[in-house]
């Protein structure tokens, strides 16, 4: 029997588009989150590919790609996206707003799990971006403070599936991180003699 190419491509057809839009409603899974974790992936398959494959932009993919991404998705229960390791149901969706971005209503349990995940990792919300690839448009530093201290009262889905996304991936840090003494700032006595320094 002769073996199976896994470059051989077939086509992403209608159908196929409309079953990962499908997919994505019913878990609440993006592809990103969907492949962040994955160990087992086909090489070469990114979030890049499977996002053009909903927009039509690439027409064609390695069938064992394709195969992946539906049966991953396949065994996904509802909602599987939208409750955190903690338990926490997260909102659905929310509707598009003028500026084209789909946003989410930002609740105590969200900024409470961005804050868990943040400490977990000893990251910090300030540097959280400093070298990451493929950052959404318009996600920064202040709009993940923003979250963390509920300044916000709303979050772009897309970017906000992004932070949450690499957050999970990351490991649990090692050590505590330590906690910065301030030192005693040296008080300068000024009098009618020479300046005395107390140390």
């Amino acid at each position: 029997m002769k073996p199976i190419n896994p470059n051989t491509l077939a086509p992403i057809t209608k159908a196929i588009r409309q079953k990962l839009r499908s997919e994505i409603k019913r878990t609440g899974m993006t592809a990103l989150m969907l492949l962040t974790k994955a160990h087992d992936k086909p090489d070469h398959l990114t979030v890049a590919h499977v996002n053009r494959w909903m927009s039509g932009i690439i027409e064609d993919a390695p069938a064992p790609h394709i195969d992946y991404v539906l049966n991953t998705f396949a065994g996904l229960p509802n909602d599987a996206g939208r409750v955190s390791p903690e338990g926490v149901s997260l909102p659905k969706r929310g509707k598009r707003f003028a500026d084209g971005a789909k946003r989410i209503e930002l609740t105590q349990e969200m900024s409470k799990h961005l804050r868990t995940e943040l400490v977990r990792t000893g990251l910090d919300h300030a540097t959280l971006l400093q070298g990451i690839e493929n950052v959404p448009e318009g996600l920064n530093a202040r709009i993940i403070r923003g979250w963390l201290y509920r300044q916000a009262m709303t979050a772009n889905d897309a970017c906000w599936d992004f932070v949450i996304a690499w957050l999970r991936a990351q490991p649990d840090l090692s050590e505590p991180l330590p906690v910065p003494v301030r030192k005693p700032s040296r008080r300068v006595k000024i009098s009618n003699g020479p300046t005395e320094v107390a140390g």
